[in-house]
């Protein structure tokens, strides 16, 4: 035996070895079943005789070699036995040539593969790149006739020595061990290998995975439809593959280092649709997304001249961005040119009308403040409301619709006018009788409400004169991290820009709206500096009441223009809603249940309520310690006690501590996975917590008149039963903050200024130009509730 054969045998078997030792439940599995396999093949049924002597049973197991030798143009390939790969047979006047890649034909039907977990039968080839070295077909799972997808790579000596395929092989062998744990029903969708074969004999390797049906690339996917997605199938894929993502990035069952966790290989050809009718386009369409193609392994086949990019989180963001632009066109090239589309030219970006979905593209691609992680992405998209495309078309056609209606009831028009004019008649009659009521027997006129004209837009906010001083100078608290948020963060409404520069650029020119943001520690600074005129308002998230408490705050006018509100929230699954907390606890929790277990007088799920799993309670607050005092100041009000135990088990470490994003990712993790540790219940902004489906937020209040904070298109509130991953069915409810008794866990957003006149003018326009229906809408857009609800338009 030569040496290099001997060190060659030695390395096997100590990876053989190492691989028993490092995952043994695996192997142990492997090999009983495998052995369980090879008895049930072998098992012979009596009174079968003809059946096993058929030429159909023939032509799969003993025929294919005698084919092979009698018929020298055939190159077949037959299972081996026990050796773990697919032998060739060739004619000997082939055998001198085998290194010409033209040489190495597809699978012929009905040959079969032997691997790991099971022998695999080809039944027709579906993708053959023969210059990518690559075929795909379509196999079955001989032990429980189960379709499966074989992707078939070619190491051809002309492009690849020894070495190089040796070295291939044993990384790609080992890609059978790695668990990536996507068990059905999961929201991540990743096609991984579930057998990994190789060739002893040539550079063949065989990659089996799940079969998926009615799947095709986006790429085919665009040439089918010839036209680009819409804003909302878009934001459907990213939403889909950055769950996906999140999971890569992040999962600790995963047995791969963090360097192999990203996909490394993202593109309009390893991003797959699957949905039931391919070629609909409609807006109501359901599909889903699935990862394939990982750099994990697709690299091993490159060429080794070629420079690989290493895979990243920061690069599967990109890629992905890359793609969303790309859908939104609708393909990949300039039409006229075919040149490829570049997000990073601007006049690329004239036909896209979706102004958010745009910005965040931009972040994903690193044209604008990019996104630390695939989890921050996916919060971010979901809070984005989405916007209505094509609006002039959409018009044409309810205009078209309105005709028909008119022309279907124009037989009833004048019944209709009786009718309304019998109203109307009937309505005076009732008003007068009301007003007389009240005068006469309660001595006073009825408090009638008068609701104003909202305007349209900030451009239409007139000036009186030129606002003075230039800049505007205001404060916000530094402790009210949601405003400073609002105010100090770029791209949350347009690219590059804060929010207040965004207003400054939309209003008339001759009002000169030039803001100067200047932080302070607390609300008494603020007040301080609106007294000796350093600023011309502050903005704060502070109640009139609350307000009236602090000194010095008397001769204030407080204008609320915006709600933020505290949710409770529990875990969410759509796949496993059925059996959820939401179900078992009608939605709604009440403050006595919220003081029982933030107390830790309740410490199990199951005592809490029968329903739910016996699993210990796991409580979680988020960092921000403002909005902790908050809770703690609208749950625990009156019962100092209570309030106290909250506080201890704080300082006791036995309330765990983390920014919301975390603690939502957190939660679903340990419900889904039915956490030994516990399952989490947690509070945190609606801002933050609206528009995902990794938890749900309860109705709250006091028992039996508990308030939910977001309401369905329909003005219904959301139930356990709705699928919270469907954006654009609901959204915070604007009714339920403004009333006093609505939601119990809100508070305004306003802005102060002096009662005086001529002080006064910045912050009232300042207040004007956001109580705009376009001015609400940019503070919805930036994640607040508005004060009252906007139309889409």
């Amino acid at each position: 035996m030569k040496l290099a054969d001997f060190v060659n045998s030695f390395n096997l078997k100590f990876r053989e070895v190492s691989n028993f030792v490092r995952y043994p439940i695996e192997n142990i599995s492997r090999i009983t079943q495998r052995r369980i396999q090879n008895i049930y093949e072998n098992i012979e049924v009596p009174g079968n005789s003809d059946r096993e002597n058929s030429p159909e049973s023939s032509q799969v197991t003993t025929s294919i070699p005698e084919k092979i030798e009698n018929k020298e143009e055939y190159n077949g390939y037959t299972s081996n036995g026990f050796d773990g790969n697919v032998t060739q047979r060739l004619p000997r006047q082939l055998i001198n040539q085998q290194t010409n890649f033209s040489l190495l034909p597809p699978l012929k039907s009905n040959v079969e593969i032997r691997g790991r977990r099971g022998r695999y039968r080809v039944e027709n080839i579906i993708v053959d790149k023969e210059s990518e070295r690559i075929r795909e077909y379509f196999g079955i799972h001989i032990l429980n006739n189960k379709p499966v997808w074989i992707k078939e790579y070619l190491l051809p000596e002309s492009d690849f020595n020894q070495q190089e395929t040796r070295e291939r092989k044993d990384k790609f062998e080992e890609l059978a061990s790695v668990n990536f744990k996507s068990e059905e029903g999961k929201d991540f969708r990743l096609i991984t290998p579930w057998d990994a074969i190789y060739s002893r004999d040539e550079g063949r390797c065989f990659l089996i995975t799940e079969f998926i049906d009615n799947r095709i690339t986006l790429r085919k996917y665009l040439e089918n439809i010839q036209h680009a997605m819409t804003s909302k199938q878009v934001r459907k894929v990213l939403e889909l593959v950055l769950v996906s993502l999140k999971y890569l990035h992040t999962d600790s069952k995963i047995n791969l280092p963090v360097s192999q966790r990203p996909h490394g290989n993202l593109s309009l050809d390893s991003l797959l649709i699957s949905k039931d009718k391919l070629d609909d386009n409609t807006q109501s369409e359901q599909f889903f997304i699935y990862l394939s193609d990982f750099a994990l392994w697709e690299n091993l086949f490159k060429l080794p001249n070629i420079k690989l990019n290493h895979p990243s989180r920061e690069k599967d963001l990109q890629d992905l961005g890359t793609i969303a632009f790309y859908l939104l066109h609708g393909r990949e090239k300039d039409r006229v040119y075919a040149n490829y589309l570049n997000p990073k030219n601007e006049k690329h970006w004239e036909n896209i009308n979706d102004v958010s979905l745009k910005n965040f593209i931009r972040r994903l691609l690193g044209l604008d403040t990019s996104f630390v992680s695939a989890e921050d992405a996916l919060i971010f998209l979901l809070r984005l409301q989405p916007q209505l495309e094509n609006t002039i078309e959409k018009v044409e056609v309810e205009a078209e619709d309105n005709k028909s209606e008119l022309s279907h009831y124009s037989n009833f028009l004048t019944t209709a006018l009786l009718v309304i004019i019998i109203g109307l008649l009937l309505g005076f009659v009732g008003g007068i009788s009301w007003l007389l009521f009240n005068l006469i027997f309660k001595g006073k006129s009825p408090e009638i409400t008068i609701v104003e004209n909202s305007i349209c837009c900030i451009n239409e906010v007139e000036e009186t004169e030129a606002l003075k001083p230039n800049p505007i100078i205001y404060n916000v608290p530094s402790s009210e991290t949601t405003l400073k948020y609002l105010m100090t963060t770029p791209n949350l409404v347009s690219p590059g820009k804060t929010f207040p520069k965004v207003l400054g650029d939309r209003v008339q020119k001759d009002l000169q709206l030039n803001l100067d943001y200047k932080p302070v520690k607390t609300i008494s600074n603020a007040i301080a500096n609106l007294k000796n005129n350093d600023t011309q308002f502050f903005i704060t998230q502070h109640s009139d009441e609350e307000l009236e408490d602090i000194p010095n705050a008397n001769q204030l006018e407080t204008k609320t223009v915006a709600y933020e509100g505290i949710v409770v929230f529990v875990p969410f699954s759509d796949s496993q809603r059925k059996n959820s907390f939401p179900e078992a606890l009608n939605g709604k929790i009440s403050f006595e249940d919220l003081r029982q277990l933030y107390t830790g007088k309740v410490s199990n799920w199951n005592k809490f309520n029968y329903k739910l799993p016996n699993s210990p309670v796991k409580l979680y607050i988020p960092q921000d310690e403002v909005l902790v005092d908050k809770f703690k100041k609208l749950v625990f009000e009156n019962h100092r006690n209570e309030e106290q135990r909250f506080e201890n088990l704080i300082k006791e470490g036995k309330i765990i501590k983390r920014n919301t994003p975390i603690t939502l990712r957190n939660i679903l993790n340990e419900f889904e996975n039915q956490d030994k540790g516990g399952i989490g219940i947690g509070f945190g902004l609606l801002s933050k917590v609206y528009n995902q489906c990794a938890v749900y937020p309860l109705s709250i209040g006091e028992k039996g008149k508990e308030v939910q904070a977001l309401v369905q298109n329909n003005g219904k509130d959301i139930n356990p039963k709705i699928n919270l991953c469907k954006k654009g069915g609901y959204y915070p409810n604007p009714e339920v903050m403004k009333k006093e008794d609505g939601y119990p866990l809100k508070y305004p957003i306003s802005v102060v200024y002096p009662e005086d006149e001529e002080k006064s003018l910045a912050g009232r326009k300042f207040v004007e130009i956001l109580k705009t229906d376009e001015g609400q809408t940019l503070l919805r857009e930036a994640g607040l509730v508005p004060i009252r609800k906007i139309k889409d338009n």
